[in-house]
């Protein structure tokens, strides 16, 4: 494959977009949004790690309890990690 080394003249340009060939907005979106996700896994993942090890931590105490007593202790200890999140 051949590398192009000048840029494409005026009449390239007009018929490439004729044939659509253009950036479209919806890529221009798809790019932010691939660009938000990024972001967020590169700055949160450590944290939601840790979350997790703690919630699986924490579930492995209950085991011996009395169901109602885990069901709450649980319940309590999903909405607080998850408003933690957010």
């Amino acid at each position: 494959m051949s590398e192009k080394t000048e840029q494409p003249t005026e009449k390239k340009l007009r018929d490439g977009r004729k044939e659509g060939q253009v950036v479209k907005s919806i890529e221009i979106t798809s790019l932010f949004q691939l660009i938000a996700l990024y972001l967020y896994f590169h700055f949160f993942t450590e944290k939601m790690i840790l979350i997790l090890i703690e919630s699986i931590t924490f579930t492995l105490q209950l085991v011996n309890k009395p169901f109602s007593y885990a069901l709450t202790q649980l319940s309590h200890a999903l909405i607080e990690s998850l408003t933690s999140a957010l």
